[in-house]
């Protein structure tokens, strides 16, 4: 899966198509579902993408995104804000409502047997900047081992994203400069045309 996502990272310099790309890869060898939150003006993670291997499950949390009814829980909150990846190796129906997560939310995590959990962040010029949520049927545990491959995973998407940021300033500061370029071409033109009358007359005289 690292292999993979290196591979698919490196042909991108776009920060959304990168987020998209951990989503894509990490599903299903890795998660059954990948959730990626983007902090928003307030500082709050809100839900960007949502990427599973089950329809059903992809459609219930679209659904809940585009009915407004979908609620980050603690967790997301929390390493958006710490920058510190959680993991939680099983939800209960009790560990649900102790993290208040929101009852439509909890109601799709149980119908689908979403159990397990990692949230890790994404971390560009010193700062989170988003956080990946991965999830896990019953039939999966994640463990220790499986947070180092998930932070793995988000320490490359924060160097593509941060290349993609590079690229894009440098794009910016090349069209300034070629924009600079033509404008003096311009008013050398327009002074060189404005010159040239009275300089001829003066020839002549």
């Amino acid at each position: 899966i690292l292999a993979d996502a290196s591979r698919l990272l490196a042909e991108s310099l776009d920060s959304e198509q990168t987020l998209f790309t951990i989503a894509h890869v990490a599903v299903p060898s890795f998660a059954d579902v990948v959730l990626v939150y983007l902090r928003d003006p307030q500082g709050k993670p809100g839900l960007k993408l949502v990427h599973a291997a089950n329809p059903e499950l992809l459609a219930a949390v679209r659904d809940l995104q585009r009915r407004g009814a979908f609620r980050e829980i603690a967790p997301n909150h929390r390493v958006m804000t710490t920058g510190r990846s959680e993991l939680q190796p099983k939800w209960t129906p009790e560990r649900l409502v102790a993290e208040k997560v929101d009852e439509e939310l909890a109601s799709v995590m149980l119908r689908f047997g979403i159990g397990s959990t990692i949230d890790v962040p994404v971390v560009v010029g010193g700062r989170p900047i988003a956080v990946i949520a991965f999830a896990a049927g019953s039939t999966k545990v994640f463990d220790e081992r499986d947070l180092v491959i998930a932070e793995e995973l988000a320490r490359r998407a924060s160097t593509a994203m941060h290349n993609a940021e590079l690229f894009d300033n440098a794009k910016a500061e090349r069209e300034r400069a070629e924009e600079e370029v033509m404008l003096r071409e311009r008013l050398v033109a327009i002074v060189g045309h404005d010159l040239r009358t009275p300089l001829s007359a003066i020839s002549m005289a």
